[in-house]
């Protein structure tokens, strides 16, 4: 599970274990989904996990992804949020700014 706080100008990279990634831009997404369940980002077949979830800002292709232990691949650093990853690998986004919607 991931928490991050995104704005319409950001996309989100979303990769899992078995090596899928998907990108996708903040502004195509559903802010609610049906009742309260949420929205569905990607499908996951069998045993698989997310290993990582960037926030990647428009204007700039540098992605730093998370992986569950808590490392860190960096390609370029401008334009990326600063994230925590918690011991149960959750990420949480230190981004507080107001006006942001949370996925």
């Amino acid at each position: 599970m991931s928490i991050k706080n995104v704005t319409d100008d950001d996309d989100l990279m979303i990769i899992n274990k078995s090596g899928v990634a998907i990108r996708l831009a903040v502004a195509d997404l559903r802010v609610m989904g049906r009742a309260t369940q949420g929205v569905k980002l990607i499908n996951l077949k069998g045993k698989d996990s997310i290993a990582a979830v960037a926030k990647v800002m428009h204007e700039d292709e540098e992605i730093v992804l998370e992986g569950e232990e808590g490392e860190t691949s960096v390609e370029g650093v401008e334009g990326v949020e600063n994230t925590d990853v918690s011991e149960d690998g959750t990420t949480l986004d230190n981004n507080l700014e107001d006006n942001n919607t949370e996925i």
